[in-house]
């Protein structure tokens, strides 16, 4: 009913409240505080005016990522949701002009898998975009080592584990200008790209990759480079939160 609506919005607002409220105040008392990423930093200071310190850390199994090669996928793997974007790289593979395909792995809302197996159909484009669905870790690592380049279309991200697998893996990765986190690594044209929400931009700079291999490596070593540089290691991590 409209009344229970109006209550559901109420109550919510009021739970939100208790939440921020409760942060701020609890938070506050820390001798210090940090957060996983300078895009999360920002929205606790925006939202509790609290000042925080960046501590990057490595995602689950960095130590196997590696890389095998630079072959002709571009690769995508996260839960399928409207905020990951999938729907942007299905539709580029209507403009694409290289032999580049694109990998989709993972599960997620059914309404967005039908969206893309709906648009796979229309516009026959099975020879360019293959969904995974779920697959293992080690599916993961081997896709990530053999891939051409990674494409990361969420929007505001807080961190973003794809963006630093995929340079432990030593590949390039294509996101998005609102992607949030991933900016805080990706430099455009120095170890990926940061383009506009555009599927037309998408197979562009996957051609780009799929005509210059060598560059595709350049980029993805730099992107391997940019993580030591972010002292990306569990270790300074400890040291850092021990000295607190």
């Amino acid at each position: 009913t409209q009344y229970g609506d109006i209550q559901n919005w109420k109550n919510g607002r009021e739970v939100r409240r208790m939440i921020w409220q409760n942060d701020t105040k609890y938070l506050s008392e820390a001798r210090a505080v940090y957060t996983i990423a300078g895009n999360t930093s920002k929205r606790l200071y925006r939202y509790n005016g609290l000042e925080s310190t960046v501590l990057y850390h490595p995602p689950l199994g960095w130590e196997k990522m590696h890389c095998e090669g630079y072959g002709d996928t571009i690769f995508y793997p996260s839960r399928i949701d409207p905020m990951k974007r999938q729907r942007r790289i299905v539709e580029a593979a209507r403009y694409v002009k290289s032999g580049v395909r694109f990998v989709l792995a993972g599960s997620g809302a059914e309404s967005e898998m039908n969206y893309l197996r709906d648009y796979i159909a229309s516009y026959d484009l099975a020879d360019r975009v293959t969904l995974l669905g779920f697959i293992s870790e080690e599916e993961k690592r081997s896709w990530y080592a053999k891939c051409l380049g990674v494409y990361f279309g969420a929007f505001d991200e807080d961190y973003g584990y794809i963006t630093l697998e995929a340079f432990y893996s030593q590949k390039p990765v294509i996101v998005h200008k609102d992607a949030g986190g991933p900016l805080e690594f990706v430099n455009d044209r120095e170890n990926g790209f940061v383009i506009a929400d555009n599927p037309q931009e998408i197979a562009r700079c996957a051609d780009e990759l799929y005509y210059d291999r060598a560059r595709a490596e350049k980029m993805g070593t730099r992107g391997r480079e940019t993580l030591r540089e972010k002292n990306m290691d569990w270790d300074y991590v400890i040291e850092k939160l021990l000295e607190d």
